[in-house]
């Protein structure tokens, strides 16, 4: 269940895609999801790629020009860098409450959070030592309809490639500012109302696939 928890919360903090203006004179590629960005006193290109982050092995593809721009850039930058050990050390520090959820809730709002729990694989006593924000992660396995073995990053299929390749690895964004976030969006109950929406999210997820 941690892994699981890791991987949508892996999934949460990368949802965010980045968005540059660049020079395209192909209205045709408008949705593409590869960018260049040149010109304009640049003596460098840099290249933009959006992602679906998180998808099953059968829908994961990575295009021959996304491995063609990686190749060509010296530095891959995630929006979080999964190589440095502090980011790792803030996701499992973001894992552990000092308070347990059930304390935070009535009996009854227990019980009906169990049953919600129950629609993800889960209970309230596997994740009674979580926080908010890793309950929160459980949303993002909603939109991966396939076991957690037969998940692929896009992050991380690239990220493997770069450091391969020797390359500079940086990230854009810090763990605990996303978490931060996350913890300013939704408190508890609010997350339990987004856990309700499962099959909503399941929906969306087919939808986009």
């Amino acid at each position: 269940m941690k892994n699981l928890i890791k991987l949508g919360f892996a999934a949460l903090l990368s949802m965010n895609f980045m968005t540059a203006t660049a020079q395209n004179n192909n209205t045709e590629n408008e949705n593409s999801l590869l960018w260049e960005v040149s010109g304009n006193g640049l003596s460098k290109p840099s290249y933009i790629a959006g992602t679906f982050h998180i998808l099953c092995s059968k829908d994961f593809e990575i295009k021959p020009k996304t491995w063609n721009a990686l190749n060509q850039a010296e530095n891959f930058v995630m929006e979080i860098n999964y190589t440095d050990q502090n980011e790792i050390v803030a996701m499992q520090k973001m894992m552990a409450a000092d308070k347990k959820i059930s304390e935070q809730l009535t009996p009854e709002e227990a019980k009906e959070l169990d049953k919600i729990l129950a629609d993800y694989g889960t209970n309230l006593k596997n994740i009674d030592h979580q926080t908010p924000q890793a309950l929160y992660a459980l949303i993002a396995t909603k939109a991966i309809p396939c076991p957690p073995n037969e998940v692929k990053m896009y992050e991380i299929e690239l990220l493997k490639t770069a450091l391969k390749n020797k390359k500079s690895v940086n990230g854009l964004e810090k763990v605990d500012d996303q978490i931060y976030s996350i913890g300013q969006s939704y408190n508890l109950k609010e997350v339990i109302s987004q856990l309700k929406l499962s099959k909503e999210y399941t929906i969306a997820s087919q939808k986009m696939t």
